[in-house]
């Protein structure tokens, strides 16, 4: 980000300020925030009776994701290697993991 300043590039600073949990989560978890910020309008009439302060969820992490993926091609890249790690890891076989392994390191070159 601080590349993109420096290059004058203030709009795509400003995308990815605040971003680096919505980059570095799996999909399945923002699905799951989203899922929950939902849920958590639809019972916070609820709490009004209570007058309880909790902190409010924000929805949309999985489209902001997608749209910062979309305009960044090294942020897509990093998402390739992340989703690719992940799968190796869940790998038992040895061959498997080396040639998943092997076209992470591929992708980084």
């Amino acid at each position: 980000m601080e590349r993109l300043y420096k290059e004058g590039n203030t709009e795509a600073a400003s995308k990815l300020k605040h971003s680096r949990y919505i980059l570095v989560s799996s999909r399945e978890t923002l699905q799951k925030k989203d899922e929950k910020a939902e849920k958590e309008q639809a019972v916070k009439q609820k709490e009004f009776l209570f007058k309880k302060k909790k902190k409010k969820l924000k929805g949309g992490n999985e489209e902001k994701y997608n749209a910062l993926i979309k305009e960044n091609q090294l942020l897509l890249t990093i998402d390739l290697i992340k989703e690719k790690l992940k799968l190796a890891y869940k790998l038992t076989d040895e061959t498997e993991m080396e040639a998943e392994i092997t076209e992470i390191i591929d992708l980084c070159e």
